[in-house]
């Protein structure tokens, strides 16, 4: 569409609309730049009002799982230390076996009570090591660069072009005003904040 400026109130309007009556456009629709503004700003203010929800959502079960993380981390250090003093038991063992301090029987229920503490130590760490994993992958490079633009936007007394811009990459519009925003956002993201096209 063409911005027709010089008009008292300014208007866009599809060119081919104005000369031809062979376009899929409304012929001789106007589309005038204050309702736009105002329709796509109050869509993009419900947009990111779902989306700065989300993201407190999110900031909650992160704070949750912070003291959970922590608690695993420590936890996996305190295995790990136990892990070497079992190592260095089986290796004590073995040598009192080999210098005849204690008997074949003896080393054997040592060795076997060790290995098997090892093994379940072991299968713990493993659990507790895939558990940090599955937390640190929660975090959401998308919601942390959109989430505190959201914010000042949703704050401003005034909104801008380039705030407008910072989220929207598109604004399709139809016969009778109706609108068609295309977000920057991931489609992963549009289908977590529940919304898809927007009209």
């Amino acid at each position: 569409m063409v911005r027709h400026s010089r008009a008292k109130r300014i208007y866009y309007q599809c060119e081919a609309s104005r000369y031809s009556a062979e376009t899929t456009c409304p012929l001789g629709e106007k589309f005038y730049e204050d309702e736009l503004e105002k329709a796509v700003i109050c869509s993009l203010r419900h947009m990111l009002e779902l989306l700065v929800d989300h993201d407190k959502k999110i900031q909650e079960a992160a704070a949750k799982t912070k003291g959970s993380m922590d608690n695993m981390k420590q936890t996996v250090v305190r295995l790990e230390s136990k892990m070497k003093r079992n190592q260095s038991e089986r290796l004590a063992a073995y040598e009192r076996y080999s210098d005849g301090r204690i008997g074949r029987d003896e080393y054997l229920a040592v060795r076997d009570k060790l290995t098997e503490e090892s093994t379940q130590m072991q299968a713990h760490l493993t659990e507790l090591q895939e558990g940090i994993a599955a937390l640190e992958a929660k975090t959401d490079p998308e919601m942390e660069l959109y989430g505190s633009e959201a914010r000042n936007l949703l704050k401003a007394e005034n909104v801008t072009n380039e705030m407008l811009l910072f989220f929207i990459s598109r604004v399709k519009v139809f016969s009778g005003m109706r609108l068609e925003i295309e977000y920057r956002f991931s489609d992963e993201l549009m289908t977590e904040l529940g919304a898809g096209e927007n009209g």
